[in-house]
């Protein structure tokens, strides 16, 4: 199964710029717990409802005048929409990611592809990741 059969396709996305109380009302409308972050054309970082919590809202920070930039999680990984569900998976596993950006033949980000939307497709493959996903790097000493 490839990755465009089971993404969300056409996802919202949040500019660096904009205020977190913005990104949040999209998030509330959208109902999604996630949005790519964007740059202009760039992808730039990820904000999600865990970011608000403890980098806004655990540290008492404006949400009018907290920008986007300053919270979210900057690394963002993709993934083809061509790609395998298992390589898509395994992108998750490596990096302990629970989201990916799934971009088209001509590089252009389509949408998103979760960890839920592996589960609708193959839920022995959601268990494997969510085990790679959750457990601590170990020291390499």
């Amino acid at each position: 199964m490839r990755v465009e059969e089971i993404m969300t396709h056409g996802v919202d996305f949040a500019n660096r710029t904009d205020s977190v109380q913005e990104v949040a009302k999209k998030m509330q409308k959208d109902n999604v717990g996630a949005l790519p972050v964007f740059d202009g054309n760039f992808a730039v970082g990820i904000i999600t409802d865990r970011d608000i919590a403890v980098r806004l809202v655990a540290k008492g920070l404006d949400s009018t005048k907290t920008s986007v930039s300053q919270i979210m999680t900057r690394d963002v990984y993709f993934c083809s929409i061509n790609d395998t569900v298992e390589e898509a998976a395994k992108i998750m596993e490596t990096k302990q990611v629970r989201r990916l950006l799934v971009k088209n033949e001509y590089d252009h980000v389509t949408g998103l592809v979760s960890i839920a939307d592996i589960a609708r497709a193959d839920g022995a493959l959601t268990a494997r990741i969510l085990l790679k996903v959750t457990t601590p790097a170990q020291p390499s000493w």
